[in-house]
């Protein structure tokens, strides 16, 4: 498969990521697109992006933590960074040696000085003047480069992109790389992002290239990051363990109040597409029992979890079974937040652990809802956590809470 690219000459134009944080009607990025990669004769400089159909993310405008540069660096170090492409693109078969973008991308960070390429401690977009040219569309190329010691995942932003002058390729536009077209973004690495441009911006695009006079900008950044604090929480593990009765069948719950309620429990998506519903397995048979028995469930006007008191034990350990209570009138999809649970014995299972509930595998949390949550206890502590005979000698909290409105 050939692709066309359209190619610049010159130094990159990047930025940092800025900041944290969801928005919703995200697109889908980290896509590559099946074109024939060409040079772009009309101009000696590549082209530039658009945003509403993005493959993958870019930015515009100013670093939200070191602020934008140039690329131009004084020091002639080489770079230690290493090209590597999309999980798509490896899976279509294109490398460094069979196509001509990938090529063209690699040379480009060979070449470049260390301090040309992202921002050191950070993750920073580079608008690399290369586009593909497809048969309706033009793809623009970015880099987006990881000099941090952290490995990402399912990175999720908000891009703008854009002339000098105010003409906007992209405006905050929402960009996903989910890690089953985009990849792990590895540190010490660079990508490529592609995203299309909208056939109304082209003009743009294409003087954007010819003058190289652009903002560059990332609006919001969030990530999961591999092996460490932040996981997805949703239950997808092929086997389910089971539920022992802890002998204490009350939810403790987050506020005192004795509104009725009328919450119904959702099983996760995970949960549905394996097949284990209310009726048929024992854990959400137990929950719902729980729900139906307490008067207290949540807060009114907000979010809340409970420790259920029950577990799922499994032959890689033990996961404590909570419930997420939906008292607002917002339905809220790809909620990220810190959890904090201890026992009052002072064994501290979780903290501030950070937590992801894709709307893929978790789903969608609707107002008056409960949904179950499976926390990993670790390892190292499962005699502590099977010690606790009392859920209301123990300790939670959310500490952070972000998400998408539906």
């Amino acid at each position: 498969m050939k692709r066309a690219v359209g190619w610049l000459l010159g130094a990159f134009f990047l930025v940092g990521c800025a900041g944290g944080g969801t928005t919703e009607d995200t697109t889908d990025a980290g896509v590559a697109v099946d074109t024939t990669i060409v040079e772009d004769t009309s101009a000696e400089e590549g082209t530039s992006a658009d945003t509403s159909e993005a493959d993958s993310g870019s930015a515009t405008g100013t670093s939200g933590r070191n602020g934008p540069s140039n690329g131009q660096g004084e020091d002639d170090t080489a770079s230690q960074i290493l090209f590597v492409p999309q999980k798509s693109d490896i899976e279509a078969g294109l490398t460094v040696e069979n196509d001509e973008a990938l090529r063209m991308l690699e040379q480009l960070v060979l070449e470049a000085d260390e301090n040309e390429l992202g921002v050191e401690e950070d993750v920073a977009i580079h608008f690399t003047g290369l586009y593909l040219d497809n048969a309706e569309s033009k793809d623009a190329i970015f880099l987006i480069v990881n000099r941090t010691d952290m490995a990402m995942t399912n990175v999720e932003s908000e891009l703008s992109f854009g002339s000098a002058d105010g003409e906007m390729v992209m405006d905050r536009t929402p960009v996903q790389l989910p890690e089953d077209s985009f990849g792990v973004l590895e540190p010490n690495t660079a990508m490529p992002l592609y995203i299309t441009v909208d056939t109304g911006k082209e003009e743009v695009l294409l003087n954007i290239i010819e003058t190289r006079n652009e903002t560059l900008s990332i609006d919001s950044f969030t990530y999961q990051e591999i092996n460490s604090e932040t996981q997805d929480i949703s239950n997808t593990r092929g086997s389910r363990g089971t539920a022992p009765d802890t002998g204490d069948t009350t939810v403790t719950s987050g506020s005192e109040t004795d509104a009725p309620h009328e919450i119904v429990l959702v099983p996760q998506e995970s949960d549905i597409e394996a097949g284990f519903t209310v009726e048929t397995d024992e854990t959400l048979s137990q929950l719902q029992q729980l729900l139906n028995n307490t008067e207290e469930v949540g807060i009114e006007g907000d979010v809340a979890i409970h420790n259920s008191g029950l577990y799922l034990e499994y032959p890689e350990g033990l996961s404590a079974v909570f419930v997420i209570v939906n008292r607002t009138p917002v339905a809220m999809k790809n909620i990220k937040m810190d959890i904090s649970f201890s026992s009052n014995g002072g064994t501290v299972f979780l903290d501030e652990k950070s937590y992801h509930l894709s709307e893929q595998s978790f789903g969608v949390l609707e107002p008056n809802t409960a949904m179950p949550l499976y926390f990993t206890i670790p390892v190292e502590l499962t005699d502590q956590f099977l010690a606790i005979e009392d859920i209301q000698a123990t300790d939670y909290s959310i500490d952070s809470f972000d998400f998408e409105e539906k």
